[in-house]
């Protein structure tokens, strides 16, 4: 019997950040990246796993369908990303993308999420960055 536990979808929660103070700590730091709708915020961590936030508020995204769109295209595209120090990392969106006049999700809408998120999450140029980070953490 095959176990479905191996190959399910899901996020696991030791991959996620929950906790407030954890949201917070990371919150305190400068965003490292910028978008036009979102920011990214990384803090090295000593858990030996990359483990991941995400922020889109109500305010911003009435609907809790394109609520649950964004959530669910940034957690793939940051699984499938590979960062070596390891990393907390939260996406904050601080920006509306659209609003309840508008379907609640599209093909061209999940689309230029997924396009302005892999700008978000742009690799060579985040771990250079985190590097940089980590090495001027690590002197002072």
């Amino acid at each position: 019997m095959i176990n479905s536990k191996n190959f399910s979808n899901s996020y696991e929660r030791e991959k996620r950040i929950i906790k407030k103070k954890d949201f917070s700590a990371i919150l305190r730091l400068r965003p490292i990246n910028k978008t036009s709708h979102f920011s990214l915020y990384i803090r090295s961590n000593q858990s030996r796993k990359n483990r991941f936030g995400i922020i889109v508020a109500k305010r911003f995204v009435p609907r809790s369908v394109t609520r649950s769109t964004i959530k669910r295209i940034a957690r793939e595209l940051f699984r499938h990303s590979f960062f070596f120090p390891y990393i907390d990392c939260v996406v904050r969106l601080y920006k509306p993308i659209n609003i309840k006049s508008d379907p609640a999700t599209t093909t061209m809408l999940k689309y230029l999420l997924r396009s302005e998120l892999r700008e978000l999450l742009k690799i060579n140029d985040l771990i250079n960055k985190i590097t940089l980070n980590f090495n001027y953490i690590i002197k002072n």
